[in-house]
């Protein structure tokens, strides 16, 4: 067991502190520009300018929340993919004097991606309930209700991503969407330390920023999800399987 914490341990080590300052990033980044948005907002209200205040959901779009978040997913996913690799760090090297096989290392590396890749969308949702709650406390009792931060979540194809609510196709989606990605981002420095190639995260990546944002009852979005799944899976099996092979003929060959 204690060899399983050490490789857990290890792929925290090389990645956590910069994923914790990419979401510190995206937080105070967001924090600022719905800020500064919202006092503008509040000032040509009530300046009886334009046809009114904004919702919470369209100052979040007015204030890029989704590029901020995508390009923290794409610095996670990069943080994400470099331990284990044979290049920069030398994680991988250590990873051969660790007493646990291949197979091990992709399994923790791969739970491990999973939860890093959660802890960034909880971050996002826990943030952006914070910006809506500092909205309905700011602007005029008569504008919200207790039902504002609600529909705000329904309303915005990003929130209602993050937190699908009833939106049980979505949670499916999800679901799948993190288990691909942390999939991908394992298979990419373990296929790299044998030499070879893994494009199902930089396919992945792209794919995900196109589908995650979507509204209540957007079905075909799970299916693109699904098959992206699959895909990932099939090619983590035909590389375990050559890889087993391999392995089999050098045991073949140094027994001989």
């Amino acid at each position: 067991m204690k060899q399983h914490l050490s490789v857990l341990g290890l792929f925290a080590r090389s990645s956590l502190l910069r994923v914790l300052a990419v979401l510190l990033a995206m937080g105070g980044a967001e924090i600022f520009f719905f800020g500064r948005a919202l006092r503008e907002a509040l000032v040509a209200y009530r300046a009886d300018i334009g046809n009114g205040l904004l919702t919470p959901e369209r100052l979040l779009d007015y204030t890029a929340v989704n590029v901020w978040f995508a390009a923290a997913f794409l610095l996670i996913t990069l943080f994400l993919c470099l331990p284990g690799c044979e290049f920069g760090a030398h994680t991988g090297y250590t990873l051969r004097r660790l007493s646990v096989s291949e197979n091990t290392v992709f399994l923790w590396q791969t739970v491990y991606n999973i939860l890093i890749y959660l802890l960034l969308a909880a971050a996002q949702t826990l943030i952006s309930y914070g910006l809506c709650l500092w909205y309905t406390a700011a602007v005029p009792a008569e504008l919200v209700s207790n039902q504002t931060v609600f529909l705000a979540f329904y309303r915005s194809e990003l929130l209602h991503a993050l937190l699908p609510l009833a939106d049980l196709a979505l949670w499916i989606r999800n679901l799948l969407l993190l288990f691909s990605l942390g999939l991908a981002a394992a298979l990419f420095p373990c296929k790299q330390r044998e030499r070879r190639y893994s494009g199902s995260i930089i396919a992945l990546v792209p794919a995900t920023l196109l589908v995650f944002e979507r509204g209540i009852g957007e079905f075909g979005h799970t299916a693109i999800a699904a098959c992206i799944c699959l895909m990932v899976v099939c090619e983590w099996v035909s590389f375990a399987l050559v890889r087993g092979d391999g392995e089999g003929g050098e045991e073949a060959e140094e027994h001989a």
